[in-house]
């Protein structure tokens, strides 16, 4: 398990391998001498692809299948999978395709279909050497970035190696739907090739800790089309999108799931403040300079898992920092700026603030009025007035941008239910237009953090949400209610009770 981990290696269940297939290979007819499919699976694995894609109706008569697979154990073991599959067999050749072995050229197959390695490209075995990644950049298009994972590399020249009006069909990362570091490769792909089919996991087809999409897409396709999607466990289907390529933002056709409209806004959250995130090297100064003291010199330190939506549960719950539990983090601030480039970014944090936790499955943020928090990597700081701090924290809390936010950046988690935000991100997330009701709700949040129990919190909570109901104009949004309220955390004591103010 850990080797194919490490390796980025998923086979494709056989399920998914199915509906992956019928979708790319759809009403296609061969553009190939002798009415022959030429069908690819660039990173063929045991063959699992390539077997669903000839057991299709459409590749039934007499498709030339051809794998590539790097190790050499499970090219012998598609070889011997796939001897039957079609006539002659397929050809198997253990090479990475990446670096385009015969016969591999651009235009000729009419299907692409593949589950490339999940591989991030800031680890060891996801890293691309920067002569290599530069060789790509000039073979593919600007998609291919400092941070373009593999998987979407595959993506890019699979497009290339279909002729035009041949389909690629792939498994990709969910992130690659919204992620920002992969906005010039959506945008590429779109210029290239028309989305016709879009399925997404959310269930955990995959024993890995990545959620997962398909697509399938057609090379220099119709210019405007109708997306089919599917969804869950088992692809089913779930009806169809209008895809709108000239209209994409950032991503905007991908998403999934019903679209909400953005509520009503004055504004945005970056009229109010300049979000602040951190980044390792700030996270290595402050473990570097952690201490473990309930009181005494030195500021607190708070990690995403210490904020709850109106809480900071620092003394109240311990916290995991650099892989060790602490009760009371505080940081030696002479220490820390001695660390070297840390420095304006302490200074910057340092004050009354918001406090945005990321990876939650509703926005949950709380109130520094003090300003003697420091946020671990990766809470976004919101600096701020107490009084300001109080109005960014409701309408981050609110249901409403909780619903926008997920559907936004869905995808973009460790977990296909939670929400991850940039500060940019955040910065962009609307704020209400009715000053009134907005201030009620702070109000309310500020009860919320006061609450010395969960029945009195949560009542807070409600209150709160109401009340960002009428600044944003939305009230009765009884669906959004429900499903914010469903996914709220549950209420945290520990070794000190209540937190402290």
């Amino acid at each position: 398990m850990s080797r194919r981990r490490d390796a980025g290696d998923y086979p494709t269940p056989p399920g998914i391998a199915g509906v992956l297939a019928t979708e790319a290979l759809r009403e296609l007819t061969p553009d190939a001498a002798g009415g022959v499919l030429r069908i690819l699976d660039p990173a063929c694995g045991e063959g699992n692809l390539l077997l669903a894609a000839a057991a299709c109706h459409s590749a039934h008569h007499g498709a030339e299948l051809i794998g590539v697979e790097m190790d050499p154990g499970r090219a012998v073991r598609a070889r011997h999978a796939l001897a039957d599959a079609s006539r002659g067999g397929a050809t198997i050749v253990c090479s990475d395709a990446l670096l385009r072995p015969h016969p591999l050229r651009d235009g000729t197959f009419d299907v692409v279909i593949a589950n490339p390695p999940f591989l991030s490209p800031t680890s060891r075995r996801g890293a691309i050497p920067a002569t290599t990644r530069a060789q790509l950049r000039a073979r593919l298009g600007p998609g291919v970035a400092a941070l373009t994972n593999i998987a979407t590399i595959f993506l890019l020249d699979s497009l290339r190696l279909v002729r035009p009006g041949g389909r690629v069909g792939m498994i990709l990362p969910s992130s690659f739907l919204t992620s920002r570091d992969a906005t010039g490769a959506r945008a590429q792909v779109l210029a290239e090739g028309t989305l016709e089919w879009l399925w997404t996991d959310g269930e955990g087809v995959f024993d890995a800790a990545v959620t997962v999409c398909g697509v399938v897409i057609t090379r220099a396709g119709r210019p405007h089309t109708t997306i089919r999607r599917s969804a869950g466990r088992h692809a089913a289907a779930t009806g169809t999108a209008v895809f709108r390529p000239a209209a994409h933002a950032a991503g905007e056709p991908w998403r999934d799931g019903v679209h909400r409209t953005a509520p009503s806004s004055a504004g945005i959250i970056g009229d109010l403040t300049t979000p602040i995130a951190g980044f390792r090297r700030h996270y290595y100064a402050v473990t570097a300079a952690l201490s473990d003291a309930p009181s005494g010199p030195g500021m607190r330190v708070v990690t995403a898992g210490l904020i709850d939506p109106g809480r900071v549960l620092w003394g109240t719950i311990p916290a995991r920092l650099s892989h060790r539990r602490w009760e009371h983090p505080r940081v030696d601030t002479d220490t820390l700026r001695s660390a070297g480039r840390v420095s304006a970014w302490l200074d910057a944090v340092t004050g009354p603030k918001a406090m945005l936790a990321t990876q939650t499955r509703v926005l949950e943020c709380a109130v520094d009025p003090l300003g003697d928090l420091v946020p671990s990597v990766p809470v976004i700081a919101l600096p701020a007035s107490a009084d300001r701090a109080w109005l960014i924290a409701a309408a981050l809390c609110s249901p409403h941008l909780s619903r926008l936010a997920f559907d936004r950046h869905r995808g973009a988690a460790l977990s296909p239910d939670a929400i991850k935000l940039s500060a940019s991100e955040a910065a962009d997330l609307p704020i209400p237009p009715r000053t009134a009701p907005w201030e009620l709700a702070a109000v309310a949040l500020a009860d919320a953090a006061a609450a010395p129990d969960a029945t009195g919190w949560r009542d807070a909570l409600l209150r709160m949400a109401h009340h960002m109901d009428d600044a944003y104009g939305a009230p009765g949004a009884a669906d959004t209610h429900t499903w914010w309220a469903e996914r709220l955390p549950r209420f945290k004591t520990g070794n000190a009770g209540a937190p402290p103010g």
